[in-house]
């Protein structure tokens, strides 16, 4: 799904965008629009490389109840679920990013302008938009999180 080019107030409601090989969804120069129930699942071979959200030149875009998830045989992470560009006012309100693997996401949410991360994998509602966490949150990018290993 691609949201490009739009001041116009939008919605998308119950999406799920599954199996792709590059992008699930992107959000490029947009702004005022809302994403409910939206899942992205990716599988594994081609779908290792998919970033499941990008999100670049946009403001006030809103998640509520986002799944990103990765099938049982992925067999290696990739760094983002969501990567954020050039943006401001984005907002997530219960967030899910997981997988019955061991390999997941390295890192949930990545505002590549401000060089931020965030590891949460779950949470309901940060008390903050993404870019207000640069000093609470800079972590290496080659940190690996591997869900249920020991």
């Amino acid at each position: 799904m691609l949201v490009s080019d739009r001041g116009t107030p939008g919605r998308a409601c119950q999406i799920s965008s599954e199996h792709h090989v590059h992008n699930g969804i992107e959000v490029r120069n947009a702004a005022h629009w809302g994403f409910y129930a939206l899942q992205t699942g990716e599988e594994w071979g081609e779908g290792g490389l998919c970033l499941p959200i990008e999100i670049d030149s946009s403001h006030d875009i809103t998640f509520v109840n986002f799944h990103s998830y990765r099938v049982s045989h992925s067999f290696q992470p990739f760094p983002w679920a969501v990567k954020i560009s050039n943006s401001r006012d984005i907002h997530f309100r219960n967030f899910h990013c997981d997988s019955n693997s061991k390999v997941s996401f390295d890192t949930c949410i990545y505002d590549q302008t401000h060089d931020v991360e965030l590891h949460e994998h779950e949470f309901a509602s940060p008390n903050h938009p993404v870019d207000a966490q640069k000093a609470l949150c800079k972590q290496p990018i080659a940190l690996y999180f591997h869900e249920g290993v020991m």
